[in-house]
């Protein structure tokens, strides 16, 4: 059997699957005759595919609805209407929510800052470790009163194997460092920055001494180390020498709350992700609008958000590897969790392209049909080469931002990235990021507000608790 045959069988079989169930719902004869000339038109397409860009999820997204309106002649919103919502967009989900007074009354009740001190943080991983990382070693710091090298992260390899590559990139790698810094330095001027460590150690002319620290690793009596200023007096270190803190980032170490829901819903405002990610992000969102939205306000475009689904499809080989809740568990729930909310229109986040062909498939044969979205289907050609300039880390932070702004969100508890995708949404939720959600129990959900659900079981609840908005 030649390769191209061997390759178009799960196709195939994906077609007559579909026009199984679809015979069974659809008795009438001539329905079912116009149904089998559009299954054979499908399998004629599969088996004449010359290309991996010519494939089923682009073939399906073809049949989602488009607007009824004359004026909607295009997949795509006109270039005005488009830059209003992306303007309007960008301001609400940085600016709008963005408050440093709390974070600033943390930095002026510090009365001892300490500049020959910093903490060399080790951040790596996914975004939603990386992200918690970073949050945490700023808590740290402005909790010692002392200074921070970089931060940077560590770079993950193009095939996401390799966590630890010893490769040092900076966080504008995946955040908006300039926003960062001098939102910072207003609020908390005396919290100084390194932009490496050779730049630390010349502070001083006597030699730096380096220890390893970290709130895990410290003596505590009971629950968590929120302090680690005591460790960091008890360091000797010869007159005038530097300490620099080797300091492995705690993820998902500290409770947020033990510093209050104002502090834990402030302080990841400083840290925004980097502005190309948030301007593609706002330009999915606004093709959503344009397409779905029978309500849509042309003067203020971004006052009438589209109403979707978003999930969080975690697949992947690593995640089976991990033992996370398989797609025989984690589709299921989420087509039930759209038609519960009458969401119709579902964005799908997912790094696996077997499953999410599978989603977008079955969707369409649920009642009512679920019209399955990814950021490839709702950016226009040169929004996509854009994207396709990214890495896989940087990509998925325009998954992230979507799903944040999605009307109802699902995905695995298992996941960092779906539960920091979750504690965001929560700030908006009736019980805020410190009060309590549904608990389920080891076969339902880790978590459920109004908002959100994470699907699993809950032996991953410490992301509920421990993550920051």
């Amino acid at each position: 059997m030649s390769s191209a045959a061997s390759t178009s069988l799960p196709q195939r079989r994906l077609v007559l699957a579909m026009f199984s169930r679809l015979r069974q719902r659809y008795r009438n004869r001539w329905t079912l005759v116009l149904l089998v000339l559009l299954v054979a038109f499908l399998s004629s397409l599969v088996l004449l595919r010359r290309s991996a860009a010519w494939d089923l999820p682009g073939l399906f997204s073809l049949l989602t609805p488009l607007p009824t309106d004359s004026s909607a002649s295009s997949r795509f919103p006109p270039s005005k209407f488009k830059s209003a919502f992306i303007s309007s967009a960008f301001y609400s989900s940085v600016e709008g929510g963005f408050n440093e007074t709390i974070v600033q009354a943390w930095c002026q009740s510090q009365t001892r800052w300490r500049q020959d001190v910093a903490l060399d943080p080790i951040i790596y991983g996914g975004i939603g470790n990386v992200r918690n990382d970073i949050i945490s070693t700023l808590r740290y710091s402005i909790e010692a009163g002392v200074a921070i090298i970089g931060p940077f992260i560590i770079q993950r390899s193009p095939d996401l194997i390799e966590i630890d590559t010893k490769n040092d990139i900076d966080v504008s790698y995946l955040f908006d460092l300039a926003f960062m810094r001098s939102k910072l330095a207003h609020a908390c001027p005396e919290l100084r920055f390194f932009d490496s460590r050779e730049d630390f150690e010349k502070t001083s002319t006597a030699p730096t001494v380096v220890i390893q620290a970290t709130p895990r690793d410290l003596p505590q009596d009971e629950g968590p180390v929120t302090s680690i200023s005591p460790a960091l007096d008890a360091q000797p270190a010869p007159a005038g020498s530097n300490l620099r803190v080797i300091f492995p980032a705690p993820f998902a170490y500290l409770p947020i709350c033990i510093d209050g829901a104002p502090f834990a819903d402030s302080i990841g405002g400083f840290i925004p992700f980097r502005q190309d990610a948030q301007r593609l992000a706002a330009a999915v969102l606004c093709t959503l609008a344009w397409r779905y939205n029978p309500h849509l306000n042309f003067s203020s475009p971004a006052s009438t958000p589209p109403a979707f689904f978003g999930a969080h499809l975690r697949t992947a080989a690593d995640a089976k590897a991990a033992g996370f809740p398989g797609y025989d568990i984690q589709a299921p729930r989420y087509f039930e969790i759209a038609k519960a909310h009458n969401l119709t229109s579902v964005f799908l986040a997912s790094g696996d392209y077997q499953s999410t062909k599978q989603f977008i498939a079955e969707g369409l044969l649920e009642d009512p049909p679920l019209y399955v979205m990814t950021k490839y289907d709702l950016l226009d050609p040169a929004d996509l080469k854009l994207l396709d300039g990214m890495s896989w880390d940087q990509q998925a932070l325009v998954d992230y931002l979507v799903l944040v702004a999605s009307s109802y969100f699902a995905g695995v508890s298992a996941s960092s990235f779906s539960a920091n995708v979750m504690v965001k949404r929560r700030v908006s939720s009736v019980s805020g990021s410190c009060g309590e959600g549904f608990e389920g129990t080891a076969t339902d959900t880790t978590y459920r507000d109004e908002l959100s659900e994470l699907v699993g079981e809950p032996k991953f609840s410490i992301f509920i608790s421990n993550l920051y908005p």
